[in-house]
């Protein structure tokens, strides 16, 4: 699956690789190509029956925290999302979890 973030089998991996073995499935940010040489640090190995689809969201989820993670500690205000599509939501879970006391949404048309 190719995109923005992608899913695929490691055909090789290099000598100083440690974490990742060929035919791990993973999900990284190599998007856009069939095949890819990527860091091993830039992928998470992902279990073989997880859906594509499923296994995508452990990298938007990771984009979302980052962001979110540059309002500092302590969220004290109340957060206002606009847009409801797959990062939208990731962006409430992950507010509500790191304490925001409240998180309204907006659907813009």
């Amino acid at each position: 699956m190719t995109g923005y973030e992608s899913v695929g089998i490691v055909l090789e991996r290099g000598v100083d690789v440690r974490r990742v073995r060929v035919g791990d499935r993973v999900v990284g940010f190599y998007g856009h190509r069939t095949h890819a040489v990527v860091a091993e640090r830039k992928v998470i190995v992902v279990p073989p029956a997880l859906p594509d689809e499923l296994a995508i969201r452990a990298i938007l989820s990771c984009d979302v925290a980052a962001g979110i993670a540059k309002l500092g500690e302590g969220i004290a205000e109340p957060v206002l999302v606009t847009g409801a599509g797959a990062i939208g939501l990731l962006a409430v879970f992950v507010l509500l979890r790191r304490g925001a006391p409240a998180v309204d949404v907006i659907e813009p048309l």
